[in-house]
């Protein structure tokens, strides 16, 4: 299998995770805050901060991790959790100060969006690169002349 192959269904892998893992930790307390929101006809935006915030960058940063090095198992390559984790805090830090930066010249929905998207982006590249950037080689066959 080639390299980009290889990248291409890490990231896929990475991405995947990074929705499951957001949406399996913070779900729950999602559903949670709805369900106060429907009884008191109020929304509380101190308890989305508190609890929904955490969760969904929890949960993305161990399913990213978790997902880049579930797919580099399934290709058989060589591949670390614990570094594929590491490189998706990094990602999330690196992609925060970025998100900021950009988002200084950003104004209404359109900082939210790019904020999201910036720094769900480095999150998936810390996942694979940490995970393992550099695959086997492909098998390749020997051409006799």
């Amino acid at each position: 299998m080639s390299k980009t192959r290889v990248v291409l269904l890490t990231i896929a892998g990475g991405v995947l995770g990074l929705l499951v893992g957001g949406e399996v930790v913070a779900g729950p307390i999602l559903g949670l805050s709805y369900r106060r929101i429907i009884e008191a006809q109020e929304w509380e935006p101190l308890l989305f901060i508190m609890f929904g915030v955490p969760g969904i960058v929890t949960g993305a940063t161990i399913g990213a991790a978790g997902g880049a090095t579930i797919m580099r198992k399934v290709l058989r390559q060589k591949s670390s959790f614990w570094k594929a984790l590491e490189g998706t805090i990094r990602g999330l830090l690196y992609g925060f100060f970025l998100a900021v930066l950009i988002g200084i010249f950003l104004g209404g929905i359109g900082k939210l969006v790019v904020f999201g998207l910036i720094i769900c982006t480095s999150m998936v590249a810390g996942a694979v690169i940490g995970s393992g950037w550099k695959a086997k080689p492909a098998d390749t066959a020997r051409v006799e002349s």
